[in-house]
């Protein structure tokens, strides 16, 4: 069985204590969806927070970047150019073309029996918002609006539940205490579950403990999986690469096992260009794979990363320029938090992730048969039709 469930959590919060009420229309929006690479700009998106990381991780790009791209719909001037350059690099963030593109993206992630997305906004009642923000809202990102009290106390638990219920009871308390207040006007949520067994499930009878080796070459005691199968595979001098695919083969966990002593360098280095021509030089090959079952608990605050990778403005109360949610209050983010799940086993994966946003005030084959996954790797779980990373991160059992 393999679940895998995304929370993002956005909170944002006006640095005035009163708002007027305007009017909601939702008007459906005439663009037509063109040809983009926005596919690509997520992937690329993937490797900007994996190379921000300093030790074992797991998160979901698509997840991160649907909630921020939220609030990047809503943001003028310099700060859009924060998000523009973090998002969509040269290209222009306000294009309608940008928007449907992710919009149909949207759909193409959530037509799977496996897969589960969903985005809401979360606004505060009676809280002025430019009818246009909603109108994108809603119409290219398929989010609802949801209308709370967040100066009532139970509100936080409100939210919590909603997310505990979208991730299957994998994802609790994403929003901490005191996380929002009488101040928070708008909290975007997104979440992605995902459930399904191996192609090939591995047999519990071939389960033995063998040794693990961490970053510093310690060994410990983990329990490996063992099966013959075919899949995709490259192997060279510097590095090991595998694809297992889940029941449907839309989906797939994309193994990179580099040499001992060398996975943080690796790591650290990899690019979407060189993690693209590992994936284009694999070919089917059949192997003894022994891979250890893991599971991984993270909870990520985005925000001192987010702004490490240049996105400053938006957490600044003083020249957050989100203008396009509200022009009758001035708002800024207070908050982003990731929270994820991943469980590996004989069947598949368990795996949970939430991201909540809080507004305020040439290869060298070898003869190898036998592949061991007994030291550091990069994983990533993979969707075929839409080209997406999913779900990524790195594993070596030194999880705090």
């Amino acid at each position: 069985m393999k679940i895998l469930i995304l929370l993002l959590a956005i909170s944002i919060i006006s640095c005035q204590q009163q708002a007027q009420v305007t009017s909601r229309v939702v008007k459906k929006s005439s663009s037509t969806v063109s040809n983009s690479s926005i596919n690509q700009l997520v992937n690329e998106f993937a490797f900007k927070l994996a190379k921000s990381q300093n030790s074992d991780f797991f998160l979901s790009p698509v997840g991160i970047y649907s909630a921020l791209y939220l609030v990047a719909n809503g943001a003028e001037k310099e700060t859009l150019t924060e998000f523009s350059q973090l998002l969509f690099g040269d290209s222009s963030l306000s294009s309608k073309d940008h928007l449907t593109s992710y919009s149909k993206l949207i759909k193409e992630l959530g037509d799977s029996s496996l897969l589960e997305y969903h985005t809401a906004l979360w606004t505060q009642q009676n809280f002025s918002i430019n009818p246009q923000y909603i109108n994108d809202a809603v119409t290219f990102f398929n989010t609802p609006i949801r209308e709370v009290d967040f100066a009532n106390s139970a509100t936080r638990d409100i939210i919590n539940k909603d997310v505990e219920l979208k991730t299957h009871n994998k994802i609790k308390e994403l929003l901490p205490l005191n996380s929002i207040n009488s101040l928070t006007r708008l909290v975007i949520i997104n979440t992605l579950y995902f459930l399904a067994d191996w192609a090939s499930p591995f047999k519990e009878r071939f389960t033995r403990p063998q040794n693990f080796f961490d970053y510093a070459g310690n060994a410990k005691k983990v329990p490996f999986m063992r099966q013959k199968l075919t899949v995709p595979f490259f192997s060279n001098q510097q590095l090991t690469y595998l694809s297992l695919p889940y029941q449907d083969n839309r989906y797939s966990m994309q193994i990179i096992l580099p040499n001992k002593g060398q996975e943080k360098d690796f790591f650290k280095n990899l690019s979407l260009n060189s993690f693209n021509h590992i994936k284009e030089r694999s070919q089917k090959k059949k192997i003894t794979l022994l891979f250890p079952k893991f599971k991984k608990e993270n909870f990520l605050n985005l925000k001192p990363l987010l702004q490490s990778l240049g996105l400053k403005r938006v957490f600044s109360d003083k020249d957050s320029q989100l203008g396009k949610i509200s022009s009758k209050s001035e708002l800024f983010v207070t908050d982003a938090f990731h929270k994820t799940f991943l469980k590996v086993d004989e069947k598949g994966t368990e795996a949970t992730a939430a991201t909540a946003i809080v507004v305020g005030l040439k290869s060298m084959p070898r003869p190898q048969q036998i592949v061991k996954v007994d030291h550091p790797f990069l994983f990533t779980i993979f969707d075929h039709k839409t080209n997406i990373i999913l779900f990524m991160g790195t594993h070596s059992f030194e999880d705090k």
